[in-house]
Order: structure tokens, then C-alpha cells, then sequence
């Protein structure tokens, strides 16, 4: 009986963590199977960028409400009715033959998935001591973004066996398996229906007020673009176009982003307990990533490895991302904390709903009307200046990072 007692806040991690997993293979996907879905539905760069930015929309959209609910009925109705949306909108993908249903269905996939990350948060700040936080969190993104590996060349060479379809039916009924086992075997550590609205308004009020939050959403959202823009979207078609590589080369290459993430949430975790300032530590990790982002970019490196490695090695720095969430806690009362968690992810979240789709339209504002097997043709350059908005944005949060307040080590 003690055993299991102390195993069972693992336990609960463990289901929760799963299911970020889960859906982190379904969110990136669309990225790695561009190609048939673009000569499918006959999609332009600027409709495609629409298309995959509609996951982003009812995810970010879907953070704060998904907190609050997440605070006052506990994760596992939550993560059970989440689990549900994310396999009626892989199953909606895998069967419509409609480019507005595609969205739509890209739609409720963002919708199951906003409790992904905050949900997970929110049973780890539960369920495990603060000083572990910083830790858990990249753990679960290292976990998060392994998955997302999964939907690279793994992914292009399932498709070119048995088709998108089917792959998306598979994506469908895993997630119903799921829905049912979290229904019946995830279990919340204490259920605090004692919330009243009144105190959800007070703690709104209070996140929403505190620059600091605003502060560090914007830090993690400028941090966090070279995956949610590169890796999760425009990276196989990039690295196709300006490298030469083939569609599994290309989402080989580009899961280096995510490998590399996966190795920077827990190297960033270990880095952030080492540091005195937190404006030093997101500047440093910021201007690291900003130069090798630009390098990736517009020098073209020799050889697939190499790429590999630069692209590794962006991956790594952005990891440190992660650690606006366990900053942002601090903000909050224990019992808020997926609703501290899910304003901080908004933020992190609602700069690529612009920046997924502005890439295409600048691609197809500079598009010269070249068209193969029918659909676009967009040149080296086109790609190299639409993916130059990252390094853009990049330099922002470099400057934006040294307004962050107060010490790594032991409160604010």
C-alpha cells in the first residue's frame, strides 16, 4: 500500500505527460506531410500557412478558459473530454474531402490539445514539490517534443506506405483508447471545487496586471518560434527547396530541432539553477539562439550533418523557454497555477497564429507565378525571406529579455 502511494504522483505524470506526447505528434504532422496535402487540396503557401495556423488559434484562444477549468474541475474530466475533441478532429482530417472541413478540423485538434501542456503543469505543481518544477517542466517538453520527432521522417515514410489518411484514422482511434483510460484511471490529488468565480476574476485580474507575466510570455513566445514556425511547419518544405534533400531528409533534418529542444528543456533546467539573473539567463539563451537561427537560414552548410547540427544546436537553445512557466508560478497561489500556467502559454502561443501564415504571405508576395504538377513553385530566396521574420522577431526578445526581473535562486 505505501509502495503504491509513492508511486502513484509518478503514476499521474506519467498519463498526463502521455498524452502531451500524443498530441505533440498530431499538431506537427501537418508539417511533414505538406506535400500531399498541398497537391490534394490544391493549397497555395498562404492557405497552407492558414491552415496549419488553425491549430494555434482555438489552442491559444482555449488556454485561459482551459485553466480555469482546469483549476476548478481537475484534469481528469478535462484531459478525458480533451483526449475526445483531439480524436473527433483527426477523424474528421482523415475522411473530409473539403478544404474548410480540413480547417475545422484543425480547429478542434487545437481545441483538444490546449490542455496539453498547462494540464500537465498543473499535476506536476500538484502533485510534486516547487523546487522540482524547473526539472518536471523540461522534462515534460523533452518528452513533448520526442513525440514530435515521431511526425518527422518516421511519419514521411509511413505516408508514402499507406497514405495521410490512414495515418490520421490510426492518430483517431488512439486518441479515443485514451479519452476512456483517463476517464477511468487518471486521478486528480485534491479536486478544489471551492473555487468561486469571484476568486477566478481576482487571480485573472491579478495575472493580467502583472507586467512581469506579459513580460515573460512574450520572452517565451520570441524563444519558442524556430519550433512552433520552423520545425512544426515551414521546416521539410525549407529544407527541401533551399538544401536539395528529399522529403525524408528534409523531415529527418528538421527533427533535429526537436531533438535538439528535447536535450535544451533539461540542459536549460540544470543552466537556470546556476544563474544568478534571470534577464542574463533568457538574453544569453536568446542571443544564442537568434545567431544560429540566422545561420541556418541565410549560410547555406555543407553537408546534411551539418544542418543537422546547427539545427541541434537552435533546438538546445530555445529549451530555455520552458522556464517562463515555473517563473510565472511564482506570480500565483498553489491553486492557480494551471490558470498561471495557461496565460503564460497563451502569450507564448498567440505570436505564431500571426507569424505561420505572415511566412506564406510574404512567400506569395514575392512569388513570380512558377507552378509544377499544380501548385506553387517558391524559389531559395522567397523561403530565405519569409523565414527571415524569425530572425525578426528573435531580436526583439533578445532586447525584451533584459527586462526580466529578479533572481533564479529563491523567490522573485
Amino acid at each position: 500500500m505505501l509502495k503504491s502511494i509513492r508511486l502513484s504522483p509518478w503514476f499521474m505524470w506519467i498519463q498526463a505527460v502521455t498524452f502531451y506526447f500524443y498530441q505533440f505528434i498530431i499538431r506537427v504532422a501537418t508539417g511533414n506531410l505538406k506535400e500531399p496535402l498541398t497537391i490534394e487540396f490544391n493549397l497555395s503557401a498562404s492557405q497552407y500557412g492558414l491552415f496549419a495556423s488553425y491549430w494555434l488559434i482555438s489552442y491559444a484562444l482555449l488556454q485561459v478558459p482551459v485553466g480555469i477549468a482546469l483549476d476548478k474541475w481537475g484534469s481528469r474530466k478535462i484531459f478525458s473530454l480533451s483526449a475526445l475533441l483531439c480524436g473527433v478532429g483527426t477523424l474528421i482530417m482523415s475522411c473530409t474531402e473539403s478544404f474548410s472541413w480540413l480547417c475545422f478540423s484543425r480547429l478542434l485538434i487545437g481545441a483538444g490539445s490546449a490542455s496539453g501542456f498547462i494540464g500537465t503543469f498543473k499535476i506536476s505543481s500538484e502533485w510534486f514539490d516547487a523546487k522540482r518544477l524547473p526539472l518536471l517542466v523540461g522534462s515534460i517538453s523533452a518528452i513533448g517534443v520526442l513525440g514530435a520527432s515521431l511526425a518527422g521522417a518516421p511519419m514521411v515514410v509511413l505516408q508514402q506506405s499507406v497514405g495521410w489518411r490512414a495515418i490520421f484514422f490510426g492518430l483517431s482511434l488512439t486518441a479515443f483508447v485514451l479519452s476512456i483510460v483517463y476517464m477511468l484511471v487518471l486521478r486528480d490529488k485534491k479536486l478544489p471545487s471551492h473555487i468561486s468565480l469571484k476568486e477566478i476574476k481576482q487571480q485573472i485580474l491579478h495575472l493580467v496586471t502583472e507586467p512581469q507575466i506579459w513580460l515573460l510570455g512574450f520572452v517565451g513566445f520570441l524563444l519558442y518560434t524556430p519550433v512552433s514556425v520552423l520545425a512544426e511547419v515551414w521546416g521539410p518544405a525549407f529544407m527541401k527547396q533551399v538544401y536539395g534533400f528529399s522529403s525524408i531528409e528534409s523531415a529527418f533534418a528538421s527533427s533535429f530541432i526537436f531533438y535538439g529542444n528535447a536535450f535544451g528543456s533539461f540542459f536549460a533546467g540544470w543552466v537556470f539553477s546556476k544563474f544568478i539573473s534571470n534577464k542574463r539567463f533568457f538574453s544569453l539563451f536568446m542571443f544564442l539562439a537568434t545567431f544560429s537561427m540566422a545561420v541556418v537560414i541565410w549560410v547555406k552548410l555543407s553537408g546534411f550533418w551539418m544542418l543537422c547540427c546547427g539545427l541541434f544546436f537552435v533546438g538546445s537553445m530555445v529549451g530555455a523557454e520552458n522556464m517562463v512557466f515555473p517563473l510565472g508560478a511564482r506570480y500565483v497561489e498553489q491553486s492557480f497555477q494551471g490558470l498561471s500556467a495557461s496565460i503564460i502559454n497563451l502569450l507564448v502561443m498567440v505570436g505564431a497564429i500571426a507569424l505561420q501564415p505572415g511566412i506564406g504571405f510574404v512567400m506569395d508576395y514575392l512569388w513570380e507565378g512558377h507552378m509544377e504538377g499544380g501548385f506553387p513553385v517558391y524559389t531559395i530566396e522567397q523561403y530565405k525571406w519569409g523565414l527571415s521574420a524569425l530572425i525578426v522577431s528573435m531580436i526583439l526578445g533578445i532586447v525584451l529579455s533584459l527586462f526580466v526581473k529578479g533572481k533564479t535562486k529563491g523567490g522573485k
